[in-house]
């Protein structure tokens, strides 16, 4: 044998160069689906269960993703296909999809998607969607219904009969759409649905731990059975925080928070308040709040810091309405203003800084209180900036926004304002929503309506803009610059929900 030094070190090239080219074609074979607008529709539609992740090339959470998606896809191959859409390139899909965000992840069961409500790791979403190919629905007999209704907090029991196929398809329908969150049963036994006293119509029954059973016995409506669930798996008048805010946002009643600052607190509100929060079921959530710790969220509500105390928000316009003045174990002040809410008598509280004594300056400053005087002013075109002073866009915008208030200055048609957003609420005849710093919008004179400006955010654009008056015109073309997110209470600080 003899040692060839240049053979060896050939040799050694021509073997990196065959494993090299084994990896890129192991890598350009990918079990993940790529879907386009040609493809999406016919997939999801055929695959009884598939996973697909909505994306961009350029997010982060998305680059992370990746591997652990490959890994997925490949122990899944043969049993679960996960697929992905570029929003980038198809964004018909992803508008169609309501993505919002990067990235989103949905499973679609027969083309009918449900937010996907898994971990992120290779070994999470294989467990995630093994179990989703599971039966939603366990079907029970004499021998396993009873030990069925304890083996998770809250069990769904529909007893309908064998005869009764719609009854059934609906219940599965309603299954697959709650099976992350609850535990559903079928008992279809004439002899069991008489022994529990359920004959006749259909019953869906609760049962949840340590606590009677709740029955369901009206018309067989799927939303109307996930309201049911949603409204009585959240208890009367519990705690929230971060880990649940979302099933109460989910619900849609209107919050009624009891803040607390100690235990004692919280169990005088809870012996004070309890009857209320039962006869406000349905109508209002009744919870309590740690104060010590949500003090922020008391001051967005504007409901005081001196606990304990008691305020009602309305998630669907955001509006407040905090008891001032009484302590929340006022229970006839709390019962008035629940009422008053529920009835939609009550008038929403509107946070405002003061109105300043001399407003002559080219920029018109707006506050909450005068906002319909100044805003809704039919006989001018008001634009608005709202604004933060921590804004980085917005400081960048002042010197423009004042140039462009002085070139309007003796233009008895346009008002150039500003409206501080952090110390001042909008009221709803204003008609908008806050999203992000700035938010430039413009009311047009006589009637009022509302075009929001999209454009660039120079000073010849933004005159471009109130001349021409034309709102297909200034927000059509060109991308919208650049504008800084409302802080998100969950994400800005510990002391919020």
């Amino acid at each position: 044998f003899t040692f060839n030094l240049s053979t060896m070190v050939k040799s050694s090239f021509i073997l990196a160069a065959a494993a090299s080219a084994f990896l890129t074609f192991v890598q350009a074979k990918s079990d993940v689906v790529d879907l386009d607008a040609k493809s999406f529709d016919k997939h999801v539609q055929k695959e009884d269960l598939t996973l697909v992740e909505f994306f961009a090339p350029w997010c982060g959470h998305c680059k992370a993703l990746a591997p652990e998606w490959e890994k997925a896809a490949t122990e899944l191959s043969g049993t679960v296909k996960l697929a992905k859409v570029d929003c980038t390139v198809e964004q018909d899909i992803c508008t169609g999809q309501d993505v919002k965000g990067y990235p989103t992840i949905k499973v679609f069961r027969n083309g009918v998607p449900s937010e996907y409500g898994g971990p992120r790791q290779a070994d999470g979403i294989v467990s995630y969607m093994k179990k989703q190919m599971l039966p939603a629905v366990s079907k029970l007999d004499a021998k396993s219904y009873k030990d069925f209704q304890t083996t998770d907090k809250l069990v769904v029991i529909g007893y309908i009969s064998s005869k009764d196929k719609e009854t059934q398809e609906i219940f599965e329908e309603l299954a697959n759409q709650l099976r992350d969150d609850y535990t559903f049963g079928l008992v279809t036994d004439k002899k069991v649905i008489a022994a529990e006293g359920y004959e006749g119509a259909s019953k869906i029954v609760m049962y949840k731990e340590k606590e009677p059973s709740l029955v369901y016995d009206k018309e067989i409506d799927t939303a109307e059975i996930a309201s049911f669930i949603k409204l009585n798996a959240l208890p009367t008048f519990g705690d929230i925080d971060g880990s649940n805010f979302a099933s109460y946002a989910d619900l849609g009643l209107p919050i009624a928070y009891s803040f607390y600052a100690d235990k004692d607190q919280a169990e005088e509100l809870d012996a004070a308040l309890r009857p209320l929060a039962e006869k406000y079921h349905g109508k209002l959530s009744f919870v309590k709040i740690d104060g010590s710790q949500f003090s922020g969220h008391a001051e967005a509500l504007s409901i005081p810091t001196e606990f304990p105390s008691f305020g009602i928000q309305k998630l669907d316009d955001a509006s407040k309405y905090p008891l001032l003045g009484k302590k929340a174990t006022d229970v006839e002040a709390v019962d008035a203003l629940a009422a008053a809410v529920t009835e939609g008598s009550a008038q929403p509280h509107l946070k405002s800084a003061p109105i300043p004594e001399s407003n002559d300056e080219p920029v018109k400053v707006v506050v909450g209180e005068q906002f319909d005087k100044i805003v809704l002013n039919k006989d001018q075109h008001v634009f608005l900036e709202v604004y933060a002073p921590w804004c980085g866009h917005c400081k960048n915008l002042a010197p423009i926004w004042e140039e462009l208030a002085q070139h309007y200055a003796d233009d008895k048609n346009v008002v150039i304002a500003k409206l501080d957003g952090t110390e001042n609420d909008l009221p709803a005849s204003a008609g908008l929503k806050i999203e992000g710093f700035p938010t430039l919008v413009l009311y047009k004179k006589g009637t009022n309506e509302l075009v929001n400006y999209n454009g660039a955010r120079s000073l010849e654009e933004l005159k471009e803009f109130v001349d021409a008056l034309d709102a297909t015109e200034a927000s059509g073309e060109e991308a919208a610059p650049e504008a800084e997110a409302v802080p998100k209470a969950a994400e800005e600080s510990h002391d919020e929900l």
